[in-house]
């Protein structure tokens, strides 16, 4: 009698035990499944930005190139014999002499929008900094044209392919047609969503020794002239890619190297430079 008792507890025990371990691993699998769609939930809900690599870049043009290179820092948004440094995005190249940096295109009307564009090589955190001074020789053509010096925030070239935040600020005397603007590039040629945010008047105007900063941190892009924010919006389209900057030039009562930027810092830790 004792034996059989003894017996039956025994396998009550074991009994327990596996419903233990059953209820146990049912649990895990739930708890890892819930995970998992809380996980895919997040990465739907909030874009994954990678992370500052610590990267700095600055440069005053010291030197004469077409299409602008240094030492192959820059990839070009042009044709030219390298596809390393000029994929063709079916847009344009940046030109530089000692000082100055500064675009090729026509002047023609568009579409095609062929701006000049050069991005920084190399990988990037997506918080990224730009700072550029303008330079402007005063020619009055450049009021009379549509020109205009351009921070890219997280930019891509690829073969007719070219995607980018772009902050695009109008060079010339402050005038009621003076503009800043905030946009997006979505890839294929012309495909732009419309501007983001904008400034109009004699207070969006960039002149010759002007600062202009653009940043963007997680979903929020800002833009500064002299330290002062003038644009802020917020967009999470695009997540990476590469810091730089460009021009726009429509009109023949000026030329491409009338106007153009002085300096160009650029940074994925942010703030890493002052707003000078």
């Amino acid at each position: 009698m004792k034996l059989r008792s003894l017996v039956q507890w025994s396998l009550f025990g074991l009994v327990m035990i596996l419903v233990i371990i059953g209820i146990t691993w049912w649990g895990a699998r739930r708890h890892r499944r819930l995970e998992a769609c809380l996980a895919n939930l997040f990465q739907v809900a909030h874009p994954q930005y990678k992370r500052a690599t610590g990267r700095a870049y600055s440069t005053s043009f010291p030197n004469s190139e077409n299409p602008i290179s240094e030492n192959n820092n820059w990839i070009n948004g042009g044709a030219c014999d390298d596809l390393r440094l000029c994929p063709g995005a079916a847009t344009s190249n940046v030109r530089t002499r000692p000082g100055l940096a500064f675009g090729t295109q026509t002047g023609d009307v568009p579409p095609p929008y062929t701006d000049s564009g050069a991005l920084l090589a190399g990988d990037w955190g997506s918080d990224q900094f730009v700072q550029i001074v303008i330079s402007w020789d005063g020619t009055p053509g450049t009021a009379l044209d549509y020109d205009e010096a351009e921070i890219r925030l997280r930019g891509a070239f690829a073969k007719n392919w070219s995607r980018t935040y772009n902050i695009n600020c109008r060079v010339g005397p402050p005038s009621e047609n003076s503009y800043i603007q905030m946009g997006r590039a979505n890839g294929p040629v012309d495909d732009f969503t419309p501007p983001l945010a904008e400034l109009d008047g004699p207070e969006a105007a960039c002149q010759n020794g002007d600062v202009i900063t653009g940043t963007v941190v997680g979903d929020v892009i800002s833009a500064y002239i002299n330290g002062r924010r003038v644009l802020q919006n917020e967009d999470s389209v695009i997540t990476s890619g590469s810091p730089g900057f460009g021009f726009f030039h429509q009109g023949k009562h000026a030329e491409n190297s009338n106007f153009g930027i002085s300096r160009f810092t650029a940074s994925d830790i942010f703030p890493r430079f002052a707003f000078d």
